[in-house]
């Protein structure tokens, strides 16, 4: 290639390429990663999880001394390193011979004109940058999927054994089984209208995520007083409100005092076993609210930056010589983390058995 090309690929550039990729509109991401992302000067994070004090307050009679109280959250102060994802794309020279523009002849690519292999070349880069940077993108959706659901983030690295085990201390009572469960006799709405009061008493501020799984889903539906409540007049006016379907979420309800709910209904496949596996439980209502969360970034350590080797960025990317020149290996990295600010923040309740 020609030198003056070289600047296209250094990791300032690239990165800055990386960062300017439009995301995948992946639900969880969207509508829980509403704060600016933290970042931090190096790759371990530290961050406080509030752990709320709920105590009534004592009374007496006028003229009594002060009631001597300590109503202080508690924080619970974590230091982490976010795990790191780190791919590396390898990128033959003789794959030039087989790539080119979208409706460029193969004939002009290989025949020696530089310009248009070069144009290939971009092109060839720019795709396999977005498809890294989206595979990331899903591997933190699922983060944000294991955060929500199960107040934890647990992941053992197929490769190399390396286990990841982070518990924001979601209380057991924030996870349960309602009573009755949805069936035909149940009452959904008057259940959501209930949580949705607990879940304000522990955290100070109302849910306004509720994502059902598909069963759940279908049992809301097929509830017959949700049948009943929809075909009330006031119902048909909320629902006129409601948003379209998109990127795997299909809006059900929009109920007084609470909100839309929505059925997502997206899955990724299992690590090694290719299963799909839901991002939220087919059975499970889950309910939060996003001022109760934050992404975080731990910091890139590179010495292809120079002599300042930290990075403090969302993706890093760099790309990369063989030592004999026949490859290049173009490189994607992310230090991502989820985190659940309080440790009430989360309520996941199991309605279908």
């Amino acid at each position: 290639m020609p030198n003056e090309m070289l600047d296209l690929y250094t990791p300032i550039t690239l990165t800055h390429a990386v960062e300017l990729i439009k995301p995948e509109a992946l639900y969880l991401s969207k509508v829980l990663g509403t704060k600016a992302p933290v970042f931090h000067a190096t790759e371990q994070a530290i961050f406080d999880v509030v752990e709320g004090n709920y105590a009534l307050a004592p009374m007496g009679r006028p003229g009594d001394p002060a009631s001597v109280v300590n109503l202080t959250d508690t924080l619970k102060t974590y230091s982490v390193i976010p795990p790191q994802i780190f791919l590396r794309d390898p990128i033959k020279a003789s794959d030039l011979a087989s790539i080119r523009m979208a409706g460029q002849s193969p004939v002009i690519v290989g025949g020696g004109n530089a310009d248009p292999v070069v144009a290939a070349f971009d092109d060839y880069v720019a795709r396999k940058q977005r498809n890294m940077v989206r595979a990331i993108e899903r591997r933190e959706e699922w983060l944000w999927s294991q955060a929500l659901t199960t107040g934890a983030i647990a992941y053992t690295s197929p490769e190399t054994g390396w286990v990841c085990s982070i518990d924001f201390g979601v209380p057991n009572d924030n996870k349960f089984t309602a009573n009755p469960l949805w069936s035909s006799t149940a009452d959904p709405i008057a259940d959501l209208q209930a949580w949705s009061r607990l879940f304000a008493q522990l955290n100070g501020v109302i849910p306004t995520v509720f994502v059902l799984g598909t069963e759940a889903a279908d049992a809301f539906r097929n509830n017959t007083e949700v049948r009943a409540w929809l075909k009330s007049a006031g119902a048909q006016l909320l629902q006129a409100r409601m948003g379209a379907p998109a990127d795997l979420v299909i809006p059900i309800a929009n109920i007084p005092g609470i909100g839309e709910i929505v059925e997502y209904a997206a899955s990724y496949p299992a690590d090694g076993t290719g299963t799909a596996t839901p991002y939220i439980g087919a059975k499970t209502v889950v309910m939060t609210n996003p001022s109760l969360w934050q992404l975080h970034y731990g910091a890139v350590a590179d010495f292809d930056l120079g002599a300042n080797p930290i990075a403090m960025v969302r993706r890093y990317s760099k790309i990369k010589t063989s030592s004999d020149g026949k490859s290049k290996d173009l490189f994607v990295e992310a230090h991502p983390i989820p985190v659940l600010e309080k440790s009430t923040g989360t309520m996941v309740v199991t309605v279908v058995s």
